[in-house]
């Protein structure tokens, strides 16, 4: 059964669209690309440095679960937290508090019982994070490929009836939420195809807002990609019709332009970093000009 909704602060609306990107460390707001009005830092140190920047930020309470579950100790952990960094209690701070609910990589979902589990789970982390954090904003990110693992299989179970049943009673409790379509191969077709990604982009986008209305969408965007998915600046040079026609190319403007029509924030993630999952992608910083052009244009526009 869901547990009872704990409540937590009504959002207000959004005094202006976000953009940004997680942060490595302090020392790559210096070498940014685009202009930046929010951050997510992947070293607590840096916190103050980048709030003093003027960028608004996203923040994780600690090491409080393991396996996207409650430790034993969470909620001694998330108070400790609170006294060491106490800029988790500014009122109205975003804290993401669970990543990729539901989804479990090489299994997917899982089973059904582990949907049950993982969706009870969640419930208790919003919970028991309200309860340490009751002035902050509470969001989670949910993967596209959790909802199109389990699309084959939708008239054989009950496993994406579970899914969207869950996520909108969370999304129902939160202040925010964040949807992360990468793409892992440029393949047209099958359960992760490019179109397929999109449109989770922009139902997602719907979604939230009827399970919520006063929810904030976030869009946390590809700034990785594999080289040899794109043309360098001199191919492009030479024949301008290629980067019209890179299917790469074309799936970020597509997301840009769902973004620009439905989200309240778009976070930009691997630009400046390498995640250890994805060792042999190139980050968006290494990107050739005109590619990189994409996400310069979108971010003058969206910022």
């Amino acid at each position: 059964p869901t547990p009872t909704p704990t409540p937590v602060p009504s959002n207000q609306p959004i005094a202006k669209r976000l953009f940004g990107e997680l942060l490595p460390s302090v020392a790559n707001l210096n070498t940014a690309d685009f202009p930046s009005s929010v951050a997510l830092a992947l070293n607590v140190n840096d916190e103050p440095a980048i709030e003093s920047s003027g960028r608004s930020m996203i923040m994780v309470p600690g090491a409080f679960l393991i396996d996207k579950t409650l430790k034993p100790n969470a909620e001694q952990i998330l108070i400790s937290e609170k006294i060491l960094r106490p800029m988790l209690s500014t009122p109205g701070r975003r804290l993401w508090i669970l990543d990729e609910v539901f989804w479990r990589s090489e299994s997917g979902v899982g089973t059904e019982t582990q949907i049950a589990s993982a969706c009870t789970e969640a419930h208790a982390i919003i919970t028991l994070v309200g309860k340490v954090f009751p002035q902050a904003k509470l969001g989670i990110t949910f993967s596209p490929y959790a909802y199109l693992s389990v699309l084959p299989e939708e008239l054989l179970n009950n496993k994406y009836k579970m899914l969207t049943d869950c996520t909108a009673a969370l999304m129902a409790r939160l202040n925010w939420m964040a949807i992360d379509p990468y793409s892992f191969d440029m393949s047209k077709v099958g359960l992760y195809s490019l179109d397929n990604l999109n449109n989770m982009t922009r139902n997602a986008a719907s979604f939230a807002r009827l399970a919520n209305p006063t929810i904030e969408r976030w869009l946390v965007v590809q700034g990785f990609a594999q080289s040899s998915w794109y043309p360098t600046d001199g191919e492009v040079a030479s024949n301008p019709t290629l980067a019209v026609n890179n299917d790469f190319a074309n799936f970020m403007r597509g997301q840009f332009d769902i973004a620009n029509k439905t989200y309240e924030g778009v976070i930009v993630f691997g630009w400046q970093f390498r995640a250890n999952d994805i060792p042999s992608y190139e980050n968006g910083s290494n990107f050739p000009n005109w590619l990189k052009k994409i996400y310069f244009n979108f971010a003058n526009q969206f910022n």
